[in-house]
């Protein structure tokens, strides 16, 4: 957790970067992917889906990128859903995290 990478002079930081079953997995965490803009949510994904990009190709093609929020899915739009795809990057939100009252083992999500 907290793991640092400088490059050049541009220091970035993961929140969580990890191996399991000789894989690794990068984590971006947010609480809210949206920022508040006169009481209406503005978007925030965009910047974490093509910050997270930017960071994966200093892994190579098979860092499993995710980027987890507690926000719902119903708040995320399509364009988002699908750049992230796009990129390789897998959104969980609150759905995919906490399931029938309990939290969701998450090796069952990246197996």
């Amino acid at each position: 957790m907290g793991a640092i990478l400088k490059n050049k002079d541009v220091i970035n930081e993961f929140d969580v970067i990890f191996t399991y079953n000789n894989k690794l997995y990068i984590i971006e965490a947010k609480t809210s992917v949206f920022e508040g803009l006169d009481n209406k949510k503005g978007p925030l994904l965009t910047n974490f889906i093509y910050k997270s990009k930017a960071l994966n190709n200093n892994f190579g093609l098979f860092a499993n990128s995710f980027i987890i929020t507690l926000d719902s899915k119903e708040e995320i739009n399509n364009a988002n859903l699908e750049r992230a795809d796009l990129y390789r990057i897998k959104l969980l939100t609150i759905e995919d995290l906490y399931q029938n009252n309990k939290l969701v083992d998450f090796r069952t999500i990246i197996q």
